[in-house]
């Protein structure tokens, strides 16, 4: 059966055609991107120079008008009848210079003696102008965010004939100061944002002046006025945009022109290609019909070619007229040559071939031919033989007639290998759960918390820095006696884990985190107890300069029961010395105004040689108490908390007629304070005096205070500018919330203080120190006086019921659902159970370090305080009538 083939579509042109289509779509393609790349990267370089451009003028008029407010003020100070008017207080002459100073609000002549004292009405900020100007700084302007309004100070110095400086010219301006700079900043030019930033190492400050609207995609420029302003603009809409066309109007040119020229070339080969087509069929006709060859000229190559088969096939036919098509003459062998077959099939079958080592049974070599039997071979295995050395030959088969069967080739054994054991695997021991406490590692040394088990711990931390994408952790120890073994066998355990150690020594707890932010290693590890009794020590961890705690440390518990510790490599040991870098980075950031004398109570804690070369350093007369180190606390514990603690303190104090008292607890986190009188001031209200100082130059930011703090902490906060945030207690819990929230400041009443305004935000103690002496040494007044104007409630120190760590949790539940208990009260159940009432206040928490209840109480008077002590009471003695109360 037969019948004609279907004819085919496809041209010779299909291909040629898809290529030319698929060509011109890439270009088009990238023509197109090509010109919006070059449209936006000129609008770019048009807004950057438009942005520029405008912010130089915006800045330029900021400048000018502090220059002229400049000249106005030192020329008010400078003339001759201000340091008169100075001297016999004259009211007229500052009423006079009012009015050639336009826009001031107020004028104030401060000489050195009435300089002191401002901080009351115009707070720390103007006070801390006022006495830089004293001492001989450069004029600047300043603003202070003061009762939620916006006001400048300039402070300019008032010098005699000779250039001593005998007072200060204080000038106050409001916020309409800088409406011109308001007025020229129209809606459509853009949005000006004038922002005041005294900390350099903060990323929030003060903003001044913000001033029309901004689109979504311009060009923002930040222009600088002066060391500590900062003129951001960002520009509008309507801002010049390019057009489009014009850019790409040569591109379309060139585009058309390609797609004419593709036309044109397309037609010409389909012309060429028909001329040749028609050429072909005449020529092959001409050969079959007539027999002739008279081949045309082709201009295609193909046609050239299908032109010489045809020949092949009409002139090459056999004697009998049929048709012969002649068989190929070569293949191709193995190697890709070309090897005729007649040859191919003449080679000899005796010719070796390559394949594996044999020993043959039989010495003669003979050919081996299709059909014949394979001698008896051995293949000698050369896998653990020495590549470098030639084994040795097999011995040959004896030929005696004797032998029924050749006698075998003896096996070749492989040399043995030489492996080195695997490292034994050691278990860890039981692991007491309950020293993970939520915010460290602690327990009772040799029972709960032994060398061995802080060899694990070691481990386990080290495993789980490793899974973080640490490598390296600080180690240092406080001074108690346990402390050097237990952290020679924790860092033996991150070694063995291959983690790298960092042995900072015997330091104080704020040294180590000093050492997570000023050194390659962000973690670090403090074996301290605290300011527990000597029988007890613990461990504090930091990882990526935060607090290893809560969920973290039972991960750690975890991966030591189920013994999840590899120890693939072994870490690197190395000691670092930073006392000095420590001491001089508080050194460079604080500054007092006054001599003081102060005395330090460090507990015998490993903080007293610091603290009192902190002091030198800082030019205070320091009268050392305890300071020397010794672990076992032959003075007092070294809890600050404990009003018990602090009488040798108080005594301290009046004994030497010392301006206060600085008490630390044994690893040095931890601050009290105690006045010229004795008094003890509890960290509260210490925060009170530093969120005064702090605030005016960080308006809006967070404050972070613990649920045992005093109630009057928000409506301080909030008045200073800021917002009051009470969180959970505990160190490692207030770090956190410091962190999420970016808090500037924050402290909890166990004497923990935070700040992060010119520091790192972790509590220590020293640091906490030099600042709070930097705040009272701005005012020549004694100490107890300065705190006479923080608010204070009558209160309780932390007490303390004894319970276990099952019971105080249930328990705390019962209390929280206790209606008669919270009736009338405000609750507060974020720790605990906080109840707050008109006159006072009173909180019974969980300890999470003790099995232990803690319990405080304050209010407007000893009956507030008993009368909320009576209402618990009662509802603990429903709930638990067994505990003994200490109220």
């Amino acid at each position: 059966m037969s019948g004609d083939a279907k004819a085919p579509t496809r041209t010779l042109l299909f291909f040629t055609r898809i290529s030319a289509w698929l060509s011109i779509l890439i270009i088009v393609a990238g023509m197109a991107v090509q010109s919006l790349q070059i449209n936006l990267f000129a609008q770019s370089e048009v807004d950057q120079a438009y942005s520029n451009a405008v912010a130089a003028q915006m800045a330029q008029s900021l400048k000018s008008r502090l220059e002229d407010t400049r000249a106005q003020q030192m020329a008010a100070s400078s003339h001759p009848q201000t340091l008169t008017a100075l001297r016999s207080n004259d009211e007229t002459w500052r009423e006079t210079l009012k009015l050639f100073m336009p826009g001031v609000q107020r004028l104030l002549l401060l000489s050195k003696n009435n300089s002191q004292g401002l901080q009351d009405d115009l707070g720390f900020a103007v006070q801390e102008l006022v006495t830089r100007t004293l001492r001989g700084a450069d004029m600047r302007v300043e603003a202070v965010m003061r009762k939620n309004k916006l006001q400048f100070y300039w402070a300019s110095p008032v010098a005699d004939a000779a250039g001593n400086i005998r007072g200060v010219l204080l000038a106050e301006y409001g916020p309409e100061w800088l409406d011109r700079l308001r007025a020229a900043a129209g809606t459509d030019v853009g949005e000006v944002v004038v922002t005041q930033m005294l900390n350099p190492g903060s990323d929030q400050g003060l903003e001044l002046l913000r001033a029309g609207d901004s689109s979504s995609d311009g060009h923002v420029v930040t222009e600088t006025i002066n060391d500590y302003w900062y003129l951001t603009y960002l520009p509008a809409d309507n801002r010049p945009k390019l057009a489009l066309m014009p850019l790409i109007t040569p591109w379309l040119i060139v585009l058309v022109a390609t797609l004419l020229l593709l036309f044109v070339m397309l037609y010409l080969q389909k012309r060429d290609l028909r001329n040749n087509q028609v050429a072909l069929l005449t020529h092959v006709r001409q050969m079959v019909r007539k027999g002739q060859d008279h081949p045309p000229k082709y201009t295609v190559a193909l046609f050239y070619d299908l032109a010489q088969h045809m020949r092949q096939l009409c002139f090459g036919s056999s004697a009998s007229g049929a048709i012969a098509i002649e068989s190929p003459q070569a293949e191709s062998d193995d190697d890709g040559d070309l090897m005729p077959e007649r040859e191919k099939m003449n080679v000899s079958l005796e010719q070796p071939r390559p394949g594996p080592k044999v020993a043959a049974s039989d010495s003669s070599a003979q050919p081996i031919a299709f059909g014949s039997s394979l001698p008896q071979m051995t293949v000698i295995d050369d896998e653990d033989d020495d590549p470098f050395e030639a084994p040795e030959p097999a011995e040959q088969p004896t030929t005696s007639t004797d032998a029924a069967q050749p006698e075998p080739v003896p096996e070749t054994k492989p040399k043995p290998r030489k492996k080195e054991p695997p490292a034994p695997m050691v278990s860890p021991p039981i692991m007491p759960k309950h020293i993970f406490r939520a915010y460290d590692i602690r327990g009772v040394v040799g029972h709960e918390l032994s060398e061995e088990v802080a060899y694990w711990i070691g481990r386990s931390l080290a495993v789980e820095l490793k899974h973080r994408g640490f490598n390296k952790i600080c180690l240092a120890w406080d001074g108690r006696r346990s402390s050097p073994p237990l952290a020679e066998n924790l860092e033996r355990g991150l070694l063995d884990a291959g983690c790298n150690v960092m042995i900072l020594g015997a330091q104080p707890t704020g040294l180590l985190y000093f050492a997570t932010h000023e050194t390659d290693a962000k973690c670090g590890v403090m074996i301290t107890g605290s300011h527990n009794p000597p029988q007890y020590n613990g461990i504090k961890i930091v990882v990526d300069r935060l607090p290893f705690a809560m969920e973290d440390l039972q991960g750690l518990y975890h991966r030591i029961v189920r013994n999840d510790l590899p120890t693939d490599t072994r870490g690197a040991r190395e000691s670092r010395q930073l006392n000095d870098a420590y001491l001089q980075r508080i050194d460079d950031d604080v500054s007092l105004n006054r001599q003081m004398k102060v005395v330090v109570d460090a507990g015998n804690g490993i903080a007293g040689p610091l603290a009192t070369q902190l002091m030198s350093r800082l030019g205070v007369d320091c009268v050392p108490l305890f300071c020397d180190v010794d672990g076992r606390f032959p003075n007092h514990h070294p809890d600050p908390t404990v009003p018990d603690n602090l009488v040798a303190l108080q005594q301290a104090v009046e004994e030497h007629k010392a301006d206060l008292g600085l008490a630390f607890d044994g690893d040095g986190d931890r601050l009290v304070l105690v006045d010229n009188h004795g008094k003890i001031i509890w960290p509260d209200r210490l925060l009170m005096l530093l969120l005064r100082d702090i605030l005016p130059r960080n308006p809006g930011r967070d404050v972070v205070f613990d649920v045992k703090s005093s109630r009057h902490l928000p409506g301080v906060i909030i008045g200073s500018g800021g917002r009051p945030d009470m969180w959970k207690t505990g160190h490692s819990l207030m770090k956190q919330r410091m962190h999420e929230r970016n808090a500037v400041v924050g402290a909890e009443f166990s004497g923990h203080i935070y700040i992060k305004e010119r520091w790192y935000g972790f509590d220590d103690g020293l640091y906490a120190a030099a600042r709070i002496l930097e705040v009272l040494a701005q005012q020549n007044v004694p100490v107890a006086m300065i705190f006479s104007r923080v608010p204070e409630d009558t209160s309780t120190p932390e007490l303390h019921i004894n319970t276990s760590d099952d019971a105080k949790f249930s328990l705390l539940e019962q209390l929280q659902k206790d209606e008669d208990l919270t009736r009338g009260a405000r609750v507060h159940t974020i720790d605990g159970l906080r109840l707050e009432f008109p006159d006072g206040w009173g909180l019974i928490r969980a300890s999470n370090t003790t099995p232990a209840l803690t319990l405080r109480f304050a209010g407007n008077d000893q009956q507030a305080i008993g009368r909320i002590q009576q209402r618990l009471r009662q509802a603990l003695n429903r709930h638990a009538p067994d505990l003994a109360l200490p109220f």
